[in-house]
């Protein structure tokens, strides 16, 4: 008799309001607890950079060899091509940080019993400023949060007159405000005051 194994991969695919459209998460579970999904473990919440897509981490990296390794949750929802994990200027576009707020993270909240004190987020390059803004929103519902090579400042990607110019519209002034630079200054003294670090890497290779 053939050995049914625990689901350690889920793809989860979320009907969103906010999105217009569906947005599918892969979720992976260290094998240890795949048997018990509802287990409370440390969660990562993993974002895509530009171009990408929610397979973007699993087609480059074995995810799951690193949930089964360091015992962690992982979460990889689909940022969109451009998506910029921003709300769109134009409200009858994508508002995907309202997706998040509303819909993602109280979904997997109450799917996976997830607690702020062993929940994170990161994200590479554009999904590094979104880890980073989303976190920014609402710091009491993470530990901490992580930027790789992302993009902090959006004044400074060859991409703003562009892409990010499909999501803000004319409304240049969002560059700045929408910045994580600009916006973790403003809230430096109430994280320090949490508690909450901020990790931020990058390099050439």
């Amino acid at each position: 008799q053939a050995q049914v194994l625990p689901q350690t991969k889920e793809l989860i695919v979320i009907e969103s309001q906010n999105l217009k459209c569906n947005d599918s998460v892969l979720v992976f579970t260290p094998v240890q607890y795949a048997a018990n999904n509802r287990q409370t473990l440390p969660t990562l919440f993993l974002l895509h950079g530009w171009s990408g897509c929610y397979k973007d981490w699993s087609n480059k990296h074995d995810i799951q060899e690193i949930s089964n390794r360091t015992g962690f949750r992982i979460i990889c929802p689909d940022g969109f091509y451009n998506g910029w994990y921003l709300n769109n200027t134009d409200t009858t576009k994508m508002q995907w940080r309202a997706f998040f707020d509303q819909e993602l993270f109280p979904q997997m909240k109450e799917r996976y019993n997830m607690v702020p004190d062993s929940t994170f987020i990161t994200g590479l390059s554009m999904g590094g400023h979104g880890a980073v803004n989303l976190f920014l929103d609402h710091p009491e519902n993470f530990r901490a949060a992580g930027s790789m090579s992302g993009v902090l400042d959006l004044n400074l990607t060859s991409l703003r007159d562009t892409e990010l110019a499909k999501v803000i519209g004319d409304k240049k002034e969002r560059i700045a405000q929408e910045s994580a630079v600009t916006r973790v200054a403003e809230k430096a003294e109430q994280l320090k005051a949490m508690n909450k670090p901020i990790i931020t890497t990058c390099g050439y290779n």
